[in-house]
């Protein structure tokens, strides 16, 4: 968010612990969120997956 990404949160339990995932998106396309990835990787050192969002 603070780096202008669209992002939001969203916390799930986990073995009894609840932990956080930052889902940054939506891409209209799989070709557009392989590219958002990249842009983390390469500019935020941040590694992820590209997943669907129901």
């Amino acid at each position: 968010v603070a780096s202008g990404f669209p992002a939001f949160l969203e916390d799930i339990d986990f073995r009894g612990r609840t932990i956080f995932r930052v889902k940054v998106g939506p891409q209209a396309t799989r070709e557009d969120a392989d590219e958002l990835r990249q842009r983390l990787a390469d500019g935020e050192q941040l590694e992820g997956i590209v997943i669907v969002h129901p």
